[in-house]
């Protein structure tokens, strides 16, 4: 009973398991270098399904950010995404 208080590890869903697949995919295309939007990063990775949302990416780029993985900042309206230093 202790362990359901403590929150013991769970194993991860399915869902999880391909987020953590397609936030790899996106740091391995942020890490060229280039600023992207969402949009753009929608377009750019191979293995999102076709019927991924605009959303779906910024909630994973969302999460990455929370991580210290990625850095986001506006330039003139747009919102960029760029790999965080030192990563």
């Amino acid at each position: 009973q202790l362990d359901k208080k403590t929150g013991a590890e769970k194993p991860l869903t399915e869902q999880q398991k391909q987020n953590l697949g397609y936030k790899t995919d996106l740091l391995a295309i942020l890490a060229a270098g280039k600023a992207r939007t969402a949009t753009e990063l929608l377009k750019e990775v191979p293995t999102f399904p076709e019927d991924m949302s605009n959303q779906r990416v910024s909630q994973l780029l969302r999460q990455l950010i929370l991580d210290g993985k990625v850095k986001k900042e506006t330039v003139k309206g747009k919102t960029l995404f760029t790999i965080a230093e030192g990563v």
